[in-house]
C-alpha cells in the first residue's frame, strides 16, 4: 500500500499505475483496500503469521535492530525509494 499511496515519487522505468491496473484486473479487485484485503486473506489461506508478538518479536522494542539488519541493496528493486525512515513507519503501521 504504500508504494501505492507514493507512486508519485516512482522512480522506475515502467509505469507503475499501469501494474497496479494489471495487478488489480488479475486479482479481481477494484482498488487498493480490495487488494489489500485480497492479500490478507491469501496469507490467511496460506496459514502465513502476521502477528509477529505469537513468535516472541516485540516490534516496537527491536525496531532499530530490524531495520539495521535490513539490506539495503535489495531494496534497489523497489519502485519508490525507502529511507530508514519509511521502513520504520511501514513496519510499525502494517495496515499503511
Amino acid at each position: 500500500k504504500f508504494n501505492y499511496l507514493n507512486m508519485k515519487k516512482s522512480y522506475c522505468d515502467f509505469d507503475l499505475e499501469k501494474r497496479y491496473k494489471i495487478i488489480f484486473e488479475k486479482t479481481k479487485t477494484k482498488n487498493i483496500i480490495e487488494l489489500q484485503n485480497f492479500l490478507i486473506n491469501l496469507k490467511k489461506k496460506s496459514k502465513l503469521e502476521t502477528n509477529f508478538s505469537k513468535p516472541g518479536i516485540n516490534i516496537n522494542e527491536n525496531i532499530e535492530k530490524i531495520i539495521s539488519d535490513v539490506n539495503l541493496k535489495r531494496l534497489k528493486n523497489n519502485p519508490i525509494k525507502l529511507s530508514k525512515k519509511d521502513l520504520k513507519y511501514i513496519i510499525l503501521n502494517p495496515s499503511i
